[in-house]
């Protein structure tokens, strides 16, 4: 005798749904009204409808903690759905007692099940019709082997305790890591945990200025994937950051509603890695200055962040010609955030031999792989003494010339 097979074969039973019918008594009609809506968004799974749902009136309002068995019209078979009163609001609380198999279905899925489990084709029957069975007790079908032989093989209830447990959702790698602009990829598996064949459709959400979007592995453009009971599928999700989102880790939720009413969440990371991008200037635009030999002369420099991560340890360095010398204040910068400048000094003083005229002056920042480089000129005035100097030389020179032409003039 093959043993007694557990499957989910049934309807999803409801557990913990709750309506809110206001104070003032227990509004019955509401009540009715609720779980009939929600007893055939449970039952769309297997094609079936409520006619109604027939709560029987009590002489006196329940109280919190009361409980009353309402009996739904499930295709001329009832179905019990018991209500309790959770508090003085009438807030209600109502779960299913009996779970519909749907006959059919519950044959073909054991005819499979049991040839699978003893390796040759085992029919299985057990009508074709609907049946309600209490929840926790079980009922016999037939099974047929390939000899013609026949025995029962008893089919024990298993209901799943609420819709939004009807949907597995795994990712393969929930935390992804990337740069700002790049896209993030993930792949989920969704397993349909209830007992018919549903169709799923995705809400994936991200941060502002993001885009993102789900769909089926097998079809990009689908908007929506077809799962068999117990079967999975694999569907993938992409989030693209804006070019310009700062280093950090985001959150991308996917949300997957089944067409019974069933629901699934899961919580995915973009962790965004951001990339910093350097830009020195002096503060005045110019790629000019001036100064005299031996003297320091301040030229304040722009260190600026236009990435989307900090610039760490900013370093400066000055290239000059031989005998000047060039310092920085400060030295080194600590950290740059995106989207900000850091202000720093180049502090140039030629060599007290320096000649008067135009040279070149080069200055560096760096931070990792980061670099900047600006090109100045450095104009040498001459010293207003050396000057007066060569002024009173020239006219010396000139007066003793005129002496001469003079003196020999004369002859």
């Amino acid at each position: 005798m093959y043993r007694a097979v557990a499957l989910l074969l049934a309807a999803s039973a409801l557990s913990g749904c709750q309506v809110s019918l206001g104070s003032g008594g227990l509004d019955y009609d509401k009540l009715e009204g609720a779980i009939t809506t929600e007893l055939n968004n449970n039952y769309a799974a297997i094609s079936r409808h409520v006619a109604g749902v027939d709560c029987p009136h009590q002489a006196q309002d329940p109280k919190a903690g009361d409980a009353l068995i309402c009996n739904a019209d499930l295709e001329g078979q009832t179905v019990r759905v018991r209500a309790t009163v959770s508090d003085e609001n009438y807030n209600v609380k109502f779960d299913t007692l009996d779970a519909v198999y749907d006959l059919s279905a519950a044959g073909g899925r054991l005819s499979q099940g049991i040839s699978e489990e003893y390796g040759f084709d085992v029919a299985v029957t057990c009508g074709d019709s609907l049946r309600v069975v209490e929840i926790g007790r079980s009922f016999e079908c037939t099974a047929t082997d390939p000899t013609g032989g026949t025995v029962a093989t008893t089919l024990t209830l298993d209901v799943v305790d609420e819709v939004n447990a009807g949907i597995g959702l795994v990712a393969d790698f929930p935390s992804l890591s990337g740069d700002p602009g790049s896209a993030f990829t993930y792949s989920l598996t969704i397993t349909n945990n209830t007992p018919a064949e549903q169709v799923f459709t995705f809400d994936p959400t991200a941060p502002q200025g993001w885009t993102v979007s789900a769909s089926p592995t097998a079809e990009a453009k689908a908007q929506t994937v077809t799962i068999e009971a117990g079967g999975t599928s694999d569907v993938k999700v992409t989030a693209t950051p804006p070019a310009t989102a700062e280093q950090g880790k985001y959150p991308i939720n996917v949300a997957v509603t089944a067409a019974n009413g069933a629901t699934g969440t899961i919580s995915l990371e973009a962790d965004v890695t951001g990339t910093p991008t350097m830009a020195m200037s002096t503060a005045d635009q110019r790629l000019d200055a001036k100064g005299k030999s031996d003297t320091e002369e301040r030229i304040p420099l722009i260190v600026g962040n236009t990435g989307t991560a900090p610039l760490e340890d900013v370093k400066l360095a000055g290239t000059a010609p031989t005998g000047w010398d060039v310092s920085f204040d400060p030295e080194t910068i600590a950290s740059v955030k995106p989207n900000e400048t850091a202000q720093v000094v180049a502090i140039v003083k030629p060599s007290s031999d320096a000649v008067a005229g135009d040279y070149a002056l080069a200055v560096r920042a760096s931070a990792g792989s980061q670099s900047s480089n600006l090109d100045l000129r450095y104009t040498l005035e001459g010293s207003r003494t050396l000057g007066f100097i060569a002024i009173v030389v020239i006219i010396a020179a000139v007066g003793a010339l005129a002496g001469v032409f003079v003196k020999f003039g004369r002859r």
